[in-house]
């Protein structure tokens, strides 16, 4: 069975440095990297940190298969599995994030201002992955 940071790391790779939900680009080992890039403090980029995301969650049966990780930012793992109950499905959140995205209220404008979130619709990086189906089922 694959590490579950090999994973993430591998996602991460794969995603370019993108969120899987809203695009914004994500740090993995060096936040005071990131944030110089940026101009900002590394305490406000610790939300873009990349995590390991379950596409079905661990609560919902989800297991630790590389076919069932991807790279999310802090942000958009953390408020997917928030709730209590189930999670919401891959489409259910990934649409509902990049209709705040665009509006420019899913991350701090400051975020958008220095180019780490971006208001436009992302390309459809899932649909390039080879682990995530069309109908966001891991395959």
């Amino acid at each position: 069975m694959a590490n579950l940071k090999t994973s993430r790391r591998r996602s991460f790779e794969d995603q370019c440095a993108r969120c899987t939900y809203c695009a914004a680009l994500m740090w993995l080992d060096h936040p005071e990297e990131f944030a110089a890039r940026f101009g900002v403090r590394p305490r406000a980029v610790r939300n873009f940190m990349a995590t390991a995301e379950h596409l079905t969650a661990r609560s919902d049966g989800g297991g630790n298969d590389p076919r069932n990780i991807e790279a999310a930012c802090w942000t958009c793992n953390h408020r997917r599995h928030a709730r209590k109950g189930h999670s919401p499905t891959l489409h259910q959140y990934r649409s509902r994030v990049r209709k705040l995205n665009a509006r420019g209220t899913w991350h701090p404008s400051w975020a958008y201002d220095v180019g780490i979130a971006s208001r436009h619709q992302p390309s459809p990086m899932h649909a390039l992955m080879p682990h995530a189906s069309a109908v966001g089922e891991v395959t």
